[in-house]
């Protein structure tokens, strides 16, 4: 039993490279990252918009912490923005790719925005 399970490994790592040229395991695609936007923060509610694979989307009344994750491939647009519309307090935006932080935003106060965009390069 041990010897099948070991000739089945050595088989499938021996047709990975072909595997790949063929595009067999692309089934996430060229250049996709997994991208997560978080909003943060010690208001009570915030408004929000934010770029998907698809357009912009908007929620109107949202409270914190809030996070969205969408695929993105080269050259996508990444943004997120909250604006605080309830509570005097900190509102943060960021967006990781792959669990890393690309960038972030912090901005207090009533009626305070943070916004945060880029490209995925």
């Amino acid at each position: 039993m041990t010897r099948g399970i070991f000739a089945r490994i050595v088989f499938v790592i021996a047709l990975a490279p072909l595997m790949v040229g063929c595009g067999l395991l692309n089934f996430i695609g060229p250049g996709d990252s997994d991208i997560e936007y978080r909003v943060t923060g010690t208001a009570l509610r915030v408004s929000l918009k934010y770029e998907t694979e698809s357009g912009t989307s908007e929620v109107a009344s949202a409270t914190l912490p809030w996070t969205l994750t969408r695929q993105a491939e080269d050259d996508d647009l990444l943004y997120v923005s909250a604006q605080i519309i309830e509570g005097d307090g900190t509102v943060t935006a960021a967006i990781y790719k792959d669990g890393k932080l690309l960038n972030s935003s912090t901005s207090t106060g009533t009626g305070a925005t943070a916004t945060v965009s880029g490209n995925l390069n």
